[in-house]
């Protein structure tokens, strides 16, 4: 996704208790402390809104400032209406977010939500239930 939509970083991260945990990063990264999400983000994301920074003041995170990234979004990714985590992508530059890179994060975002759904169903024994074709009732 980084060289369609010109991103200097796009990370997967999982929410637990507001810390912001990688789920794309190296082997030897996962290991490092996760990054506080900061309050307003965190309470723009559970209500299922992306989270947009234009400029660097607007950057109260460590993360963004560590790559590079002057402005940035995070979009969430939702089951259920429960913020799992959400789909960051920075840019080098200031003011970059625009709607079209909102609306390409978000169709990935609802992928991840999808295959997240697809693994859990599959850890607990649901793998036929996935694969076994809607009732002709339900595509009319």
């Amino acid at each position: 996704i980084e060289h369609v939509i010109h991103a200097r970083k796009i990370e997967v991260f999982r929410v637990v208790n507001q810390l912001a945990y990688s789920m794309t990063s190296e082997a030897d990264v996962l290991d490092s402390e996760p990054y506080p999400v900061p309050d307003e983000a965190f309470g723009v994301l559970r209500k299922g809104q992306e989270h947009v920074a234009q400029k660097t003041q607007d950057l109260s995170q460590e993360y963004s400032l560590l790559h590079g990234c002057l402005s940035s979004v995070k979009v969430p990714i939702l089951v259920q209406e429960q913020l799992l985590g959400f789909l960051y992508c920075g840019f080098s530059k200031a003011n970059q977010v625009r709607a079209n890179v909102i609306v390409v994060l978000k169709g990935f975002a609802t992928a991840i939500a999808i295959g997240i759904m697809a693994q859990r169903m599959i850890e607990l024994g649901l793998q036929s239930q996935l694969l076994s074709p809607l009732p002709q009732s339900e595509l009319e």
